[in-house]
């Protein structure tokens, strides 16, 4: 300390030796002027010319001096540092008075004294005066507008601390300790103890990008200037600088602008130039010629700095960023790194050998090739935050996104959500660390989120898009798939690419090979990260597509997690990259509350959802995992005496089955019920549903008791069988000698239904329509015939299709190709066989002005007539 005093002494001798040279100088120039100037010449001088001179000095002195009101006046420093207009202004005051005392010494000979009066020549003197008096009030009155307009519309920063979650919102560095959630201050103390220390060693903030250390210095800035208010913290990027020479010249005049924020530096103008003119022994023969007196070392140029900061007591601390990016911004140029970096290096070591300077460097990698031993004396290293400390802000922010929107139902049980989460969290100071587990959750997403820089683009990337799907997607999957889009991109893009069969499988060939496309893809980016990166990475692939790496598809996921990324039910997928919320018709909470309604007695909701033509396809997977088995089959009843009521009788080509009673049957196959219950209920309600609606009675046929290779029965092979013959039984029965309310019930039901319930959908597909249909067929064949001669239009379709035979034809399309098309034609032996012989010929000459909108039907009947 009694060294740095020493030196700060000798440096405020040197200026005002420096100033006393200048007065000397000054005066003597100054008298030998006046003393050359012809008196008799002087009434150009006046008011308005003094005025305009003294406006372009002030413009001059702003612009290309840039000197500025406070340090024109140099009242800060004006014991250690006097400022340049010092001398000028006793120059003046010492000419002035030795012009009063000695006139006939310093005035020109041609100034007959006493003929010229002494008001003229104090006049004379007085208007040189008045320009340097308009000169500067000029420039103070300029800086003092400009000041106010800025502290007018600058944005006042709040020194509050942020109200969680706000400091979300922006990756800004923090400025304050009360805005620290990570424990920068710490960081921040060491950096200031050892800024302090005698040794005022180089030192280096070593971190990934996003760690902190723009926020460690912001904390170390308010400490230092706290113990020292000279303090001044020079941040420079040396990203953007193209050259060595550009990044050189960009280090030395950040200084030189700092230090003219105290202190005149116009003495110092061009110096950055001079130094690379001295290190590359260039410049202009002329210019060198000109400055013969400055020294050519570029150690001395960089003393002048020193000099001047040293006078004033300005400690200075020159902070450089990104160091290895511009070492490597120019690899394809093939220029070798020690020509690139040396003369940047021997700069920032004869900066630090400056009493006055202090380098910091940041950096984001410690083994860089740019060899970071060699510039610093000390390295503080930044670990990555610690598993607690991540799990505690995930969960504290995860919690928030919930309550933000109190009312959702979460379909995932408990049980999921603890596992994943084990521990409630807590409020203890974060910390950090480097130690994380990578088989449980909070240990993957810290090892992935290892700065606050990717912990709050995660949790920000999170936060907003739960905004928009809150209760839409499963919140743990959001965020897991949050961390994976910003900490592994590659792995976020082969997810998008491959979602499909990571949902739905790769198929069986691949599945017994053990082969996946998407693993075989992100492999090489698995194999570049480091050991516990690449096992977190896997854990969340695991949770989020069971199977990803067999290509089995991932729908255990939504078993335990029915909003699941992996559903196989519902795109959520979709939903989040989109980001989009579904619809009304498909909003999940619409159907979680439906339910939740149902089980409290509330039955009229869940009845609107199965009974509408679009339903949420979230809906199978909500009924198989929050209704139990037994609660399933008194749904199943209560949407079929619904749809029952509800007359509704026409469904797609393609359709099974009404949506409602298809989604009961979905989530069956998950949650079966007791077969022979099943097979109990399916009797009532076929028997209950004939009499009113023959469409539902077939659909319970079809969807519950055909079988299917694709599919496992819900009842044993014998009960659909007799449940399907049930159902024939029952319709001959009922609609034996009703022919109008045959008609009444099939009114706008597909032409199939009637002959697919007679026969049913295993002995049509075994090609089993010899011989008749059942012991009640002669005497309902009559009330077919009797209800097609009177409701044609309805009846007619049902009816043909006993007697229509279909074949598939080849034929070559205009393009080249070849389409299969079917044709159908009257088959007379099955129309005699199962309603007398001519007796439906007869029905169709009869009504053969009736058109029918089926076109099987239409064609089948031509062929009839035709043939006949």
């Amino acid at each position: 300390m009694n060294q740095d005093k020493k030196l700060n002494t000798q440096a405020s001798q040197s200026r005002w030796a420096d100033i006393a040279a200048l007065w000397l100088a000054g005066t003597s120039t100054t008298i030998l002027i006046i003393h050359a100037i012809d008196c008799t010449k002087t009434t150009y001088i006046n008011n308005a010319t003094t005025l305009s001179a003294a406006t372009l000095t002030a413009a001059a002195l702003w612009r290309w001096f840039e000197i500025k009101p406070n340090l024109l006046f140099g009242l800060k420093h004006l014991k250690s540092y006097p400022p340049t207009i010092l001398p000028a202004i006793a120059g003046t005051l010492t000419v002035i008075a030795t012009t009063l005392l000695f006139p006939q010494s310093v005035l020109s000979p041609t100034c007959a004294i006493p003929t010229p009066p002494m008001e003229d020549v104090v006049a004379f003197f007085g208007h040189i005066a008045i320009f340097a008096s308009i000169a500067v009030t000029t420039i103070t009155v300029t800086a003092i507008a400009i000041n106010l307009l800025r502290l007018k519309y600058a944005t006042k920063k709040t020194q509050t601390p942020l109200a969680y979650p706000e400091w979300l919102k922006t990756d800004a560095s923090i400025q304050l300790e009360d805005e620290d959630l990570f424990d920068h201050t710490k960081f921040a103390t060491h950096l200031t103890t050892l800024i302090d220390s005698d040794a005022e060693p180089t030192i280096a903030l070593i971190g990934e990008t996003g760690s902190g250390k723009s926020s460690i210095l912001n904390l170390a800035s308010k400490q230092l200037t706290k113990s020292n208010p000279n303090t001044c913290i020079i941040r420079l990027s040396l990203w953007p600088f193209e050259s060595t020479q550009a990044a050189i010249a960009g280090v030395l005049n950040a200084i030189l602008e700092q230090l003219s924020n105290h202190v005149p530096v116009y003495h110092l103008k061009g110096l950055s130039t001079d130094y690379i003119d001295a290190i590359e022994g260039t410049g202009l023969p002329l210019i060198k010629a000109i400055r013969l007196a400055k020294p050519d070392q570029p150690s001395l140029l960089l003393k002048k700095i020193d000099t001047t900061a040293l006078a004033t007591r300005i400690k200075i601390f020159l902070w450089i960023e990104d160091f290895e990016r511009f070492a490597g911004l120019h690899k394809s140029t093939g220029e070798p790194e020690y020509a690139r970096l040396g003369p940047l290096r021997a700069l920032l070591n004869e900066l630090s050998e400056l009493k006055s300077i202090q380098v910091l460097l940041a950096s984001s990698a410690a083994d860089y090739r740019f060899d970071l031993e060699k510039l610093v004396q000390f390295a503080i290293n930044i670990p990555r935050l610690q598993e607690k400390t991540t799990s505690v802000t995930v969960q504290t922010n995860r919690q928030f996104a919930l309550q933000k929107f109190p009312g959702e139902i979460d379909p995932a049980t408990p049980d999921e959500r603890n596992r994943l989460w084990p521990q409630a969290p807590d409020k203890s100071p974060p910390t950090w660390h480097s130690d994380a587990d990578p088989d449980s959750l909070a240990g993957a997403v810290s090892i992935l989120c290892s700065t606050p820089r990717k912990l709050k683009q995660t949790l920000r990337h999170f936060s907003d898009t739960w905004d928009k799907l809150h209760g839409e997607i499963d919140i743990d999957d959001l965020l897991m798939i949050s961390v994976i889009q910003n900490t592994s991109p590659t792995i976020h893009a082969a997810i998008a690419k491959h979602v499909r069969t990571l949902r739905m499988g790769a198929g069986r060939a691949v599945q017994e090979n053990n082969e996946s496309k998407f693993k075989n893809e992100i492999t090489p980016h698995l194999n570049s990260l480091k050991d516990d990166e690449r096992e977190a990475v896997k854990l969340l692939l695991n949770e989020l597509f069971p199977g990803w790496d067999k290509g089995k598809g991932g729908s255990a996921a939504s078993k335990k997690r029915p909003q699941a990324l992996a559903s196989t039910q519902t795109d959520y997928w979709g939903r989040y990259a989109s980001r989009t919320p579904p619809s009304e018709a498909e909003s999940d909470q619409r159907a979680l509350s439906s339910i939740g309604d149902w089980a409290q007695g509330k039955t009229a909701p869940l009845m609107s959802v199965l009974a509408s033509q679009s339903q949420p396809s979230s809906l199978i997977t909500f009924l198989s995992t929050r209704v139990t088995e037994d609660q399933l089959l008194t749904i199943l009843e209560e949407t079929t005496s619904t749809l029952t009521r509800m007359k509704i009788t026409h469904l797609t080509d393609r359709s099974i089955g009404p949506e409602g009673i298809v989604s009961i049957w979905l989530a069956m196959l998950n949650n079966r019920p007791p077969e022979q219950a099943l097979a109990k209920s399916l009797r009532k309600l076929i028997s209950d549903a004939i009499p009113e609606n023959l469409v539902i009675a077939f659909s319970l046929v079809n969807i519950f008791a055909t079988t299917s290779n694709n599919v496992d029965s819900l009842i044993p092979k014998s009960e659909a069988k007799e449940i399907s013959a049930h159902l024939s039984s029952a319709i001959m029965d009922f609609f034996k000698d009703k022919p109008s309310e045959l008609a009444s019930n099939l009114d706008g039901s597909r032409p199939h239904t009637l002959f697919w319930s007679i026969w049913g959908l295993d002995r049509i597909r075994a090609e089993d329509t010899s011989g008749l249909p059942g012991e009640q067929w002669p005497q309902f064949s009559t009330t077919l015939l009797e209800s097609a001669s009177s409701s044609p239009e309805i009846m007619l379709p049902q009816i043909l299709t006993f007697a229509t035979r279909r074949r598939s034809l080849i034929r070559n399309t205009d393009k080249g190709g070849r389409a299969v098309l079917p044709q159908y034609s009257f088959d007379k032996e099955a129309a005699d066989r199962l309603f007398g012989t001519g007796k439906l010929l007869e029905i169709l000459h009869e009504t053969r002005s009736t058109t029918l909108m089926d076109p099987a039907s239409n064609e089948s009947r031509n062929s009839a007539l035709e043939d006949a």
